[in-house]
């Protein structure tokens, strides 16, 4: 593919089409990056991506023509998160890497020592920064983030399911055995112990491979990797 910038958009994309961007597309076009008329970007959104020439630039506008387009390259195996609600600061960071790294499905949990609610528009926020992030890492695959849910909630359909602790567990870090995998972080403090149990019994493996006690954010920053690591080297 051509170096070129990237951006997501939720408009219907076809070959030959006629697009007028929005206005923050727009403007971060004539403003920040101050392409001029005749220069190319790539244009994506949850189904294809395309190439797309610029037409026309007015003060707050810019309009497209799609020169060509092709469907999303999905990423072949399926990585499932479910990461208990953190603080703004620290959820923000957490979503924008799990979606760098490629993970598919994230899905906010609501534990005794998490955030108790997530907003709607907290949520939108979420989808905002996973988008973003695709675009900065080069990605062509938004993860699904879905509504929070409660712990006794959860009905798992992977295969393989790994729960991070920094108290209980297998000593090492896990293998994949297939390429339908999810795992669980929890929040600042961990899991109480009865909420182990839940997990446990619904189909969570314990893992405690790092003999120091991380922060959430750096948690799933290392055991997402690490799991991700061997799906791309299979």
């Amino acid at each position: 593919m051509k170096d070129l910038h990237r951006f997501f958009t939720d408009l219907d994309i076809y070959n030959d089409d006629t697009i007028a961007l929005d206005e923050d597309i727009s403007r971060k076009i004539i403003s920040v990056l101050r392409l001029k008329i005749a220069d190319e970007i790539y244009l994506q959104n949850n189904i294809c991506i395309s190439t797309a020439k610029i037409t026309n630039i007015t003060k707050h506008q810019v309009v497209v023509i799609v020169e060509s387009v092709r469907d999303l390259i999905k990423p072949n195996y399926r990585f499932e998160v479910y990461q208990a609600i953190a603080k703004r600061e620290y959820m923000d960071f957490i979503i924008e890497k799990y979606s760098e790294l490629g993970v598919t499905k994230i899905i906010p949990i609501i534990t005794s020592r998490s955030i108790s609610e997530l907003k709607d528009k907290t949520l939108a926020r979420y989808k905002t920064i996973a988008k973003q992030a695709v675009l900065q890492s080069e990605g062509e695959f938004v993860p699904e983030i879905t509504k929070p849910i409660r712990l006794d909630k959860i009905k798992l359909d992977t295969t393989d399911n790994f729960l991070f602790h920094e108290r209980v567990g297998i000593k090492n870090m896990p293998t994949n055995s297939s390429r339908n995998i999810s795992i669980m972080i929890g929040a600042e403090g961990g899991f109480a112990e009865s909420e182990v149990d839940i997990l446990t019994a619904k189909g969570f493996v314990a893992y405690n491979p790092i003999k120091k006690i991380l922060k959430a954010e750096t948690a799933a920053v290392v055991f997402a990797s690490n799991l991700l690591i061997q799906l791309y080297d299979n």
